[in-house]
């Protein structure tokens, strides 16, 4: 045996015993921590909770599902449901609703089950019950109108792919924004966004809610503080999007009815490639794609919410189908 063997024997030694030690510190600390952001977060919900009133249902004010029946003489005898994204409400769609409103379109602006409400309550939310409440509601105004549509926003979007795949003939027309078809990883370093998630549930043994560290996305920024979001996020409810996107993955072709599929150009929340694959792949011979240069993920809320009410507009009228556009100018 070699002199340089013996003396680097004692070295290596003492590197794996550095790296024990290392490695048993490693649990502790990341409990800790685990704990501490944990601890963080609640106080967190608690000061928010302070900034908000709630209704007797819990839910938070100004939030809960409205209707907006057509304005004057212009009812076209078609209902348009709304569905809301992650973390929002029904809120985000007041300014659309009262556009096509006044066009002669009724509005709904329904509120998911769980959302708005208390952060215990919304973390026990599922994509079942998201799935059954815009069933309900799409056969509650089909028994009142002529025409039934659906108008879903980000997660909206994927509940409303889910409802169609499920009962094709549950809308005349449908409309996706901005679509929950892949999330984006703009926002998550070194992983996907979904590999995050999947670490985050292994490794977090305390951690059951996620305090985002951004506003809304928005380019207007008046509309980044928009009221009726809930700045919390139970990792119970990504999993379930995660779900629900995983059952749509690979099925656009069996949706048929006639489609508008609007995306923001740069959407840090979700995939806009990934929708606008998705739309290539829908198995309706009447579809629209419209593109947005100047508006964040919040396309209900942002710089061209207009060009959205025009969209749905024009996706719910018996004319022509929209024209795909960029910044609200056809191509």
């Amino acid at each position: 045996m070699s002199d340089t063997t013996v003396d680097e024997a004692p070295k290596r030694r003492r590197w794996l015993r550095i790296l024990l030690i290392a490695a048993v510190a490693f649990v502790p600390l990341h409990l800790l921590a685990d704990m501490v952001y944990t601890a963080y977060v609640a106080c967190a919900i608690d000061a928010w909770e302070e900034t908000i009133t709630r209704d007797l249902n819990g839910v938070i004010e100004g939030c809960d599902t409205f209707d907006v029946p057509p304005s004057g003489d212009a009812d076209t005898d078609t209902a348009i449901l709304l569905v809301h994204g992650l973390g929002a409400s029904p809120q985000h769609y007041e300014f659309i609703a009262e556009d096509l409103a006044e066009r002669g379109y009724h509005c709904r602006s329904v509120r998911l089950p769980g959302f708005a409400e208390p952060v215990a309550k919304y973390r026990e939310s599922t994509s079942k019950a998201w799935l059954e409440k815009v069933r309900s509601e799409l056969a509650s105004l089909r028994k009142e109108h002529d025409r039934v549509g659906v108008v879903g926003h980000s997660l909206g979007g994927a509940v409303t792919i889910g409802v169609l795949l499920d009962d094709p003939q549950a809308a005349d027309f449908a409309v996706l924004l901005a679509p929950a078809v892949e999330v984006s990883d703009a926002r998550s370093p070194v992983l996907s966004a979904r590999t995050w998630h999947e670490v985050s549930e292994r490794s977090l043994v305390f951690v059951n809610v996620l305090s985002s560290p951004y506003p809304l996305d928005c380019r207007d920024p008046e509309r980044s503080d928009h009221p009726g979001r809930t700045p919390f996020t139970p990792k119970a409810i990504v999993d379930q999007l995660f779900k629900l996107m995983d059952r749509n993955r690979g099925r656009a072709e069996e949706i048929t009815v006639p489609t508008t599929v609007v995306v923001a150009i740069d959407d840090p929340i979700v995939d806009t490639p990934a929708a606008e694959r998705f739309y290539e792949h829908l198995g309706s011979t009447d579809k629209d794609l419209v593109r947005l240069d100047n508006s964040g993920h919040e396309v209900t809320l942002d710089w061209q919410w207009e060009e959205v009410a025009n969209a749905i507009a024009q996706r719910a009228s018996a004319g022509e189908p929209a024209t795909s556009v960029v910044g609200g100018t056809p191509e």
